[in-house]
């Protein structure tokens, strides 16, 4: 029966198999390396109060490792691993699937594309990196290891509106 868990193999890794060419054979011992793969379920949700029929969005995922540098200076990878789009015809649920658990101080980060006129909110605690295309981005931390909840949920929001002072407005900075 396949494990609920999904930080744990698909497969019965007691049930004894038949060796393949990447197996390494010591007489009547077989050593079996598998690669162990988890999905990241994801969901959105709308605060939208005048019933609008929302256009897809899409939810990126990035591998963030930290380490240190031989001086002692701490060092920060992000990279782009893949994308996900989500619409009304997906109820607004998918996931990255067939993710590699990454190794020691490495983590996954999901963050939303901005939707304009929206304010993106997080269930989970968010964080800000930067990839390597420079531009900053908030996104939730999804830690494999420390028995968090692996969906990710993102609520958007109308954003709100500036208060009228009697002034030009943002007229001026919108054109």
């Amino acid at each position: 029966e396949p494990s609920e868990d999904p930080t744990e193999p698909s497969e019965d890794p007691t049930e004894p198999s038949e060796p393949n060419e990447d197996d390494i054979i010591y007489g009547d011992v077989v050593i079996t390396n598998r690669c162990v793969t988890v999905d990241i379920p994801v969901e959105k949700a709308w605060e939208d109060t005048n019933g609008d029929i929302m256009n897809p969005i899409v939810l990126r995922l990035y591998l963030v490792e930290d380490s240190t540098a031989e001086d002692g200076t701490p060092i920060r990878n992000v990279s782009f691993v893949t994308e996900v789009t989500l619409s009304k015809a997906t109820d607004w649920k998918g996931s990255f699937s067939n993710l590699l658990i990454p190794d020691g101080n490495g983590y996954y980060v999901v963050s939303e594309e901005p939707v304009p006129g929206y304010q993106a909110f997080y269930e989970q605690e968010t964080m800000r990196i930067t990839p390597a295309d420079g531009i900053p981005v908030t996104g939730v931390r999804v830690d494999l290891n420390d028995g968090q909840p692996l969906t990710v949920k993102v609520t958007n929001a109308p954003g709100t509106e500036l208060p009228s002072t009697g002034g030009k407005g943002t007229y001026l900075y919108t054109m």
